[in-house]
C-alpha cells in the first residue's frame, strides 16, 4: 500500500477498506492473455459499502497488442446521494504511449437508482468484449431493505468500440480515437485515477479501494442469457434470501422491475434466462504462471490444477484448462470432477511428472512405489477427463533412461471414470487401472513398453490407439497388458475394441499382447489392427521358466480372447485377417475366435453396466474435438536423437554394445559404431536400420575401450550416444574370422578360423554345449530378428559345416557365433547359390 493509506473497518462486510492518498493508485502486472478475434468476458467482484467509503471504485484495464502502447480502462464507482440512493457511473480512458497522453471522457450515468436505504454487499460487473469492437456491461448490485432483505438489481449497457456515446471534455481530442485491439487483461488500476497529462480530470479522484476481491476471465464472450444464468448460480454463495431482479431503469414500480427481457418479480427472474444451464469457466494463462478459473462458486483463480480441484465443492465441478504444460502431481479424490482441455487437440494441454517407483519421496524418505509414482490419480467416482495429455517422463530421463523402474502416468481407481480424447504417455506401467474401478476410454492414445496397461480395473478401450515403444533394443521384450484379475469371481478385465496398434519401429519383433499378472487375468481384443511386430503366440507367461527365477503359472487359468484381428504390414499399411490358430493355447481357447454374439456382449454399455446400469458411452461434454483422431506423437523432423546404449559385453579382442533406437523423422536408415582404445580410433562400423547390436574388434585385451553409437537418417547423423567404457578380456571366444563359404546350386560349405577360444575351449573341451552355432535366413532382417529358415539352425564342434537342400540361384544370409560357456559376437554375412 502507498504511504498515508488509511484503513477503515467495515462492520457490514467484516473486512477492512483501504482509503488511498489522493494521487495514489495500485497498478498490478499483466493478468491474462486473451484472443481479441474470439472475444471474451471479464467478471469483476468487489465488496462495497456506502457507510464507510464516500467514493470508491475499481477499474478494468485492457492492454493493446500493438507494442503494448495503449490501454483502455473502465471504471465503476460508488457515489451515494443525499437521499441515500446509490449512483453508479463509468468512465473510459485511452492512454497512448503509456504515460504520455491520456484522456477521460465525460461521466456516464448508468441510470441505476436504488431505493432509499443502505447499500452494502458484493457487486459483480461483467464486461463482455465481442470481435466487432463492442462492449456490453452487466452490473449486479445489491440493495438492502431495512437491513432485512437484500435484492439484486441488474443493469445493462452497451458501448461502441469500448467507449460510451459521450463527447469529450474541452481540450480533449475532437474525434473518437480508433478502437484499441486488446491482447491481454490487466494491468489493473485500483485506487486514485489522477490522469497524467490532464490537469483537471473530469472524473473526481476515486480515493478508496471498495473491497476489490478479484476477477474471472472467460475465454469466449458470454451472451446475456449466459451471464444471468452464471450469476444466478453465484448469488447463493454470498447471501441468504437473495433475489435477482434485472432492471434497466432502476425505477422501482409496484413490486416489479422493468427488465431488458421482460418483467420479473422478486425471486423470479425472467423465464427467458431463468432456465439457462450454468456456463463453465474457461481458464487463462498468466505470463508468470497459470490462472485456472474453476466453477467453485466464487470464480476464484489458482496457480495449479491441483489447487483448482481442491477448491471445488464436495459436489464436484468443471475446470477448463488452457493450452500449456502443467508440471505437477494431481490426485482427484472428489467425485463428479471434470477436467476439460481447451486446446485444439489433446496435445495442447499436458500434465506432466517424473516420479518413479524407486525415486525417494522427500515427504516420507521412502520410495514412491508403483502406486505412488503417478502423475494423475483418479480416486473419486464419476470423474471425466477430455482433450488433454497425461505423461510421466521418468523412463525418458537419465541416468537409466528406459530402465528407471515403474513410472505411472495415470492411476485410475475410482468407479465410472470416463476418458475422452486423452493421451497417456510413459514407458513401464504407463496406465494403472486399479481397485476394480470401471473406466471407459474413447478415442484415446496410450503408449509404453512394459505392462503399460495394467491392474485389476475393469475397462473398455473404444477406438483407441496403443503404441509400443522400444524396450532395450528392437528385439527387447515388450508387453502391452498385465491384467490382474486374481479370482474367477472378481469382476475385472480389459476390452480393446476397434483399436490400432502402433510401434516405435517397423523392425521391432518381440511385442506381446499381454502377460497374466493375476491367476485369472482377462483381456479381449476385438476388431483391432496389429502388426508383425506382435509375436504369433500373442500371450506370454508373467514369469516364464528361467534359471534362478521362480516362474508363475497363470496362463492356464487366464482368459485371452480375440475377434476379427487383422494385421497390417511392418510399416502399418494394409490390413489382412490374422490366423488365430497361431496363438499360444496354454490359455484356454486363446487360439479360437470369439463368436459374433460373444463379441457383442463386450460392448461398453453392456460390459461396464454393473448393478447400477451405467451407460458410459452417453457420458460426454459434447465437445467436437472428442470425435477427432487423437494426435499421435511424431518425432520432430530432422536428425535423430542419440540412441541409448542398453547393454555391453567385454569380448575377447572386441567389445559389444546393444542399443535402443530412437524414433526418427524421416525414418532411421542405419547406425554407426565408433570406438577408441589407447589413443587409437576404431570404426566407423556401419550397420543397417534393423540392427540393434554390434561389435568392434580392438587390438588389446585388458585396456578400456570407449564406445559410442550414432543413428542415421536422410537428414543426417545424430549426436553420439553417451560414451560407455568396456574393458575386453580373454575370457570369451574371439570373433570368428576368415569365414569362407563355397556354394553349389543346392548347398554350401562353411569354414572359418578363430584367433582365441578364450578361457575354455570352444572345440574339444568339457564345457556343455560348447562349439559353433550357425543358421540360414531368407533376409538380413530375418537374421537380425533371429527368424531362421526351418531346419538350418545347427550346432557343431568343428570349424567346418555344410548346408544342403538349398534353392538354386538364391541369396541366403548366414549367422555364426562361438560358445565356450560364454558367447562370441555374432557374425552375419551372405552368399548366393549357383544356378542349375
Amino acid at each position: 500500500m502507498p504511504e498515508d493509506t488509511r484503513i477503515a473497518f467495515d462492520f457490514y462486510m467484516n473486512k477492512n477498506s483501504f482509503n488511498l492518498p489522493a494521487t495514489a493508485a495500485i497498478i498490478t502486472p499483466e493478468i491474462a492473455r486473451i484472443d481479441p478475434t474470439q472475444g471474451f468476458t471479464v467478471m469483476l467482484t468487489q465488496k462495497t459499502g456506502d457507510n464507510v467509503v464516500p467514493r470508491g471504485g475499481a477499474s478494468l484495464s485492457l492492454l493493446s497488442t500493438s507494442d503494448n502502447d495503449a490501454y483502455s480502462s473502465f471504471v465503476l464507482g460508488a457515489q451515494p446521494s443525499a437521499s441515500g440512493q446509490k449512483w453508479s457511473f463509468a468512465k473510459s480512458l485511452l492512454q497512448s504511449g503509456r504515460a504520455t497522453t491520456s484522456y477521460w471522457q465525460k461521466p456516464w450515468d448508468m441510470g441505476l437508482l436504488g431505493p432509499t436505504g443502505s447499500f452494502s454487499g458484493t457487486e459483480w460487473v461483467y464486461y463482455t468484449f465481442t470481435p466487432d469492437g463492442k462492449v456490453r456491461i452487466d452490473q449486479f448490485a445489491p440493495y438492502t431493505y431495512f437491513l432485512a432483505f437484500t435484492a439484486y438489481q441488474w443493469n445493462q449497457a452497451s458501448l461502441d468500440s469500448g467507449f460510451p456515446h459521450a463527447a469529450y471534455e474541452a481540450g480533449s481530442p475532437s474525434a473518437r480515437p480508433a478502437p484499441v485491439v486488446f491482447g491481454s487483461v490487466g494491468p489493473w488500476m485500483i485506487g486514485a485515477v489522477n490522469v497524467p497529462g490532464q490537469t483537471s480530470p473530469t472524473l473526481e479522484r476515486i480515493q478508496a479501494l471498495p473491497g476489490f476481491e478479484g476477477a474471472t476471465i472467460f475465454s469466449s464472450p458470454l451472451s446475456t442469457r449466459e451471464v444471468v444464468a452464471y450469476q444466478n448460480s453465484l448469488k447463493g454463495s454470498y447471501f441468504l434470501d437473495v433475489d435477482m431482479l434485472p432492471c434497466n431503469s432502476g425505477k422501482y414500480i409496484s413490486g416489479s422491475i422493468r427488465t431488458p427481457c421482460g418483467t420479473g418479480s422478486p425471486g423470479n427472474p425472467p423465464s427467458s434466462v431463468a432456465t439457462v444451464a450454468r456456463t463453465g469457466l474457461d481458464t487463462n494463462v498468466n505470463p508468470k504462471g497459470v490462472i485456472l478459473s474453476a466453477n467453485d462458486g466464487n470464480g476464484a483463480s489458482f496457480t495449479t490444477i491441483s489447487a483448482a480441484v481442491a477448491a471445488l465443492p464436495a459436489s464436484g465441478g468443471t475446470i477448463r484448462i488452457p493450452p500449456g504444460v502443467y508440471t505437477e502431481t494431481l490426485n482427484i479424490t472428489r467425485s463428479n470432477v471434470r477436467l476439460i482441455g481447451t486446446g485444439d487437440d489433446a496435445s495442447d494441454v499436458v500434465i506432466t511428472g517424473n516420479r518413479s517407483a524407486t525415486k525417494i519421496d522427500p515427504a516420507t524418505g521412502q520410495p514412491y512405489g508403483t502406486s505412488g509414482s503417478y502423475t494423475v490419480a483418479v480416486e473419486g467416482d464419476d470423474v471425466y477427463l477430455s482433450n488433454l495429455t497425461i505423461q510421466n517422463t521418468a523412463d525418458d530421463e537419465a541416468p537409466n533412461y528406459g530402465a528407471n523402474a515403474q513410472a505411472v502416468a495415470l492411476y485410475s481407481k475410482g468407479d465410472r471414470a470416463v476418458y475422452r480424447a486423452v493421451r497417456v504417455l510413459g514407458g513401464q506401467d504407463t496406465l494403472y487401472l486399479g481397485n476394480l474401478g470401471r473406466a471407459y476410454f474413447s478415442n484415446c492414445y496410450v503408449e509404453g513398453n512394459i505392462d503399460y496397461i495394467f491392474g485389476n480395473g475393469k475397462a473398455v478401450f473404444d477406438g483407441c490407439t496403443l503404441k509400443t515403444k522400444v524396450h532395450d533394443s528392437l528385439i527387447g521384450e515388450a508387453t502391452i497388458t498385465a491384467q490382474k484379475r486374481e479370482t474367477a469371481a472378481e469382476d475385472s478385465g480389459f476390452v480393446f475394441n476397434h483399436s490400432k496398434l502402433l510401434f516405435d519401429s517397423p523392425y521391432m519383433s518381440n511385442v506381446w499382447l499381454g502377460r497374466p499378472w493375476g491367476a485369472h487375468s482377462t483381456v479381449y481384443f476385438l476388431n483391432s489392427t496389429m502388426g508383425p511386430q506382435v509375436t504369433d503366440d500373442g500371450w506370454i507367461e508373467f514369469i516364464p521358466p528361467m534359471p534362478g527365477v521362480t516362474p508363475t503359472n497363470n496362463l492356464p487359468t487366464s482368459t485371452y480372447r480375440e475377434y476379427n484381428t487383422r494385421y497390417a504390414d511392418m510399416n502399418g499399411q494394409g490390413s489382412t485377417p490374422f490366423d488365430l490358430t497361431q496363438r499360444e493355447n496354454t490359455s484356454p481357447r486363446s487360439n479360437v475366435s470369439l463368436t459374433a454374439a460373444e463379441a457383442a456382449a463386450l460392448a461398453p454399455d453392456i460390459y461396464l453396466s454393473g448393478t447400477d446400469g451405467w451407460q458410459p458411452t452417453r457420458v460426454t461434454d459434447n465437445t467436437p474435438i472428442n470425435n477427432q483422431q487423437v494426435q499421435v506423437p511424431v518425432p520432430a523432423a530432422g536428425v535423430p536423437k542419440a540412441p541409448r546404449v542398453t547393454a555391453t559385453v567385454a569380448g575377447n579382442g572386441n567389445v559389444q554394445v546393444t542399443w535402443a533406437a530412437q524414433p526418427a523423422n524421416p525414418p532411421t536408415q542405419g547406425y554407426v559404431i565408433t570406438a577408441r582404445q589407447h589413443g587409437r580410433n576404431y570404426g566407423p562400423i556401419q550397420l543397417p536400420a534393423y540392427a540393434y547390436s554390434g561389435h568392434v574388434e580392438v587390438a588389446l585385451n585388458d585396456e578400456p575401450v570407449t564406445v559410442q553409437v550414432s543413428e542415421v537418417n536422410a537428414t543426417g547423423t545424430s549426436p553420439a550416444s553417451d560414451p560407455v567404457r568396456i574393458t575386453p578380456t580373454a575370457h570369451d571366444p574371439s570373433v570368428p574370422t576368415n569365414i569362407q563359404i563355397t556354394p553349389t546350386a543346392t548347398g554350401a560349405a562353411l569354414s572359418f578360423a578363430v584367433a582365441s577360444e578364450g578361457a575354455q575351449p570352444v572345440f574339444g573341451g568339457n564345457v556343455p554345449h560348447a562349439g559353433a552355432y550357425t543358421a540360414l535366413y531368407a533376409s538380413e532382417l530375418d537374421a537380425y530378428q533371429g527368424k531362421a529358415i526351418g531346419g538350418t539352425s545347427s550346432g557343431f564342434t568343428t570349424k567346418t559345416w555344410s548346408f544342403a537342400n538349398l534353392t538354386p540361384n538364391k541369396t541366403y544370409w548366414l549367422s555364426l557365433r562361438l560358445f565356450n560357456g560364454a558367447w562370441s559376437p555374432t557374425v552375419i554375412t551372405s552368399f548366393r547359390t549357383k544356378a542349375n
